[in-house]
């Protein structure tokens, strides 16, 4: 009920845009201030309207909100299991990033502030339906006089296509065929 004003074409999901997920935010009270900006930069986000965001830094840092301030879906279990090290010392597929460079981090949810900053490397929104979808660029709705600002873009995702390799694999080989 409440994510379908959200959902509705001429809001956020305008035809032609490319916006492919809403993503939902929360202001990081540990940074609060009355200017806009500053409210804008203390902003972390959380996950999407029917998905989980997951943003890879630069350092090899992967991280997503915690559970505490978002639903643990399915798809969000087997990622944070892969990344927690049960597959990790498997090899990556030819081409693809090793993942025993990244390191989880459950506890901080991504930030507009180091979108900002250039502190990411790659983003990604998985759902049990779509399991691990890239992210290209991550906007910040219009508001007021102001049209919407690009926060963050990449075209390239081979980290991201080493996890979604990775759990691909392992679903294989955990599926039973009658």
């Amino acid at each position: 009920r409440i994510r379908r004003p959200l959902e509705e074409p001429t809001r956020y999901k305008v035809p032609g845009s490319g916006v492919g997920e809403v993503l939902l935010v929360r202001q990081d009270k540990s940074r609060l201030n009355d200017d806009q900006q500053h409210f804008i930069n203390s902003l972390e986000i959380l996950e999407g309207l029917t998905s989980n965001l997951f943003v890879i830094y630069k350092d090899g840092t992967v991280r997503t909100a915690p559970v505490g301030k978002v639903l643990s879906g399915y798809a969000r279990h087997l990622i944070v299991e892969e990344l927690n090290g049960i597959q990790l010392t498997t090899s990556s597929p030819p081409g693809l990033q090793p993942l025993r460079e990244l390191t989880l981090d459950t506890s901080n949810a991504p930030t507009i502030q180091d979108a900002k900053d250039g502190l990411w490397s790659e983003a990604f929104v998985a759902s049990a339906i779509r399991l691990i979808v890239p992210v290209n660029r991550v906007l910040i709705p219009p508001t007021g006089d102001m049209e919407s600002i690009i926060l963050w873009q990449s075209d390239s995702h081979p980290l991201t296509r080493s996890i979604w390799s990775a759990i691909h694999k392992r679903g294989y080989k955990s599926a039973t065929f009658r």
